[in-house]
Formats: structure tokens, C-alpha cells, sequence
């Protein structure tokens, strides 16, 4: 199998990379080939694969590792973003990633409540526009000074 996953790799570096751009912003792009370009080199192409609305559940959790935050972020924002890769990414050093999961209508009320004591007034802003926000954490939230 690794043998054929090295020959579909060689296959995509021979694709332009605004080609690769194209493809990954497709609805109609396959998941399995979205997997594939998730290992590009080109970070723009590995946003397009975690901002894709078919890019699977595996693929994304593969993308909630990247070194990019914006790859991150993306992951962070698409619906089809699991709840276990939304509570480790509830974890990210980085304000943005963290915005996006408490604004996911995917966040659990469990990560909301974690989230609700995020020391950047943003985060706390996504938890409470969130519609699994319980009444507890919004009421919490409504005494909030920034």
C-alpha cells in the first residue's frame, strides 16, 4: 500500500502547484486524492485540503498536527472536524485556532466550558455566540469584563 501511496505522491508533484490549488477548493474532488495533496509541501494547498467540505474525518485530524497555523485553523473552522480534534485543538498556543473551535457548531459544551475561561476575550466571544453553550456558561459569561 505504501508502495502505491509513494507512486500517487510522484503523480501530484508533477501536477502545477496553482493546479493543486484548483483541485483541493473543488466540491467535486475526490477524498482520497484530498488525502493525498494533505502531505503537500505547499502550505496554501494543505489550507485548501482543511478548508474542503469532503476532506474526511482522518485527513483532518492528520491536518491538526501541521506546523501552520492557518492549516490548523482551517481544520478548526470545518464542519466535518471531529469533537476529539476540536478538544486538541481547544489546546492550540494560538488565539485564531482556538477562536475557530469555539465558534465550530461541533465544539462540545465540554470544551465550551474550557474555552469560556480562555484568557483571550475573542475565544470567550466565540464560546458565547456558540448554540451549545449552556445557560450556566453564558450567564458566566455575561459578567464578563474582557
Amino acid at each position: 500500500m505504501e508502495k502505491n501511496m509513494n507512486k500517487e505522491e510522484s503523480r501530484m508533484d508533477v501536477v502545477k502547484e496553482e493546479n493543486r490549488m484548483e483541485v483541493v477548493k473543488s466540491d467535486a474532488t475526490d477524498p482520497r486524492v484530498l488525502d493525498i495533496l494533505a502531505d503537500d509541501k505547499n502550505d496554501y494547498v494543505r489550507e485548501g485540503v482543511a478548508r474542503n467540505k469532503k476532506t474526511n474525518i482522518e485527513t483532518l485530524e492528520k491536518l491538526s498536527n501541521d506546523e501552520s497555523v492557518t492549516v490548523r485553523f482551517e481544520v478548526a473552522r470545518n464542519k466535518n472536524t471531529s469533537v476529539e480534534t476540536l478538544e486538541k485543538l481547544s489546546n492550540d498556543e494560538k488565539i485564531l485556532v482556538r477562536f475557530e473551535v469555539a465558534y465550530n457548531e461541533n465544539t462540545s459544551s465540554k470544551i465550551l466550558e474550557k474555552l469560556s475561561n480562555d484568557k483571550d476575550w475573542g475565544v470567550r466571544a466565540g464560546v458565547a455566540n456558540n448554540k451549545n453553550t449552556s445557560s450556566k456558561i453564558l450567564d458566566k459569561l455575561s459578567n464578563d469584563e474582557k
